[in-house]
């Protein structure tokens, strides 16, 4: 059987673009208050129709019309699985898992922030080659379709989302916007 595949909404999209890529994408703008009519029109950018909504309002809205029955918000490989499993290891924290956060700040508006923690009540969480990986609601929305990688350079180690729903980054590559 093929699944079709839903196009990942990004703040930045239109509304019209939002209600072409989900079929549930009106009943859910409805319950978060914006309506695609003459107040909000079909050209305005979801960013500019949830104005009145907070950063963790805005980032629920995306998580609601971003999920999927089998789609987690983020996808683990297995080189990022096995460096965060060494990582905790080596602290002697093997009970924990790695939490995954986007936090306000950077240049570009939003940072994402790597630590080992515990599950708290309504975190999503993910389980993926052998890691156990956190992510709370606010930041579900802003990462869902993203991939988290562990990457080695020149210019650093550390590990890295790569993140459809980023309109931009900044130069350094710590912070990204939507």
């Amino acid at each position: 059987m093929v699944k079709s595949m839903q196009k990942t909404i990004s703040i930045s999209m239109t509304l019209g673009e939002v209600l072409e890529a989900s079929p549930k994408a009106d009943t859910v703008l409805s319950r978060f208050g914006i309506a695609h009519d003459a107040r909000a029109p079909l050209w305005e950018t979801l960013d500019e129709a949830s104005t009145k909504l907070s950063r963790d309002r805005q980032a629920e809205l995306l998580k609601e019309l971003n999920a999927r029955e089998d789609a987690p918000p983020l996808a683990i490989t297995e080189k990022a699985a096995r460096k965060a499993a060494e990582m905790l290891k080596k602290e002697g924290k093997s009970d924990f898992a790695l939490r995954v956060k986007v936090v306000p700040g950077g240049c570009s508006g939003f940072s994402y922030r790597f630590e080992f923690d515990k599950p708290k009540e309504d975190d999503t969480v993910l389980k993926a080659h052998g890691l156990t990986v956190l992510v709370d609601p606010a930041s579900a929305g802003l990462v869902q379709g993203s991939t988290l990688d562990y990457s080695e350079s020149l210019s650093g180690a550390g590990f890295k989302v790569n993140n459809p729903n980023a309109k931009s980054g900044c130069g350094c590559g710590e912070s990204f916007s939507v």
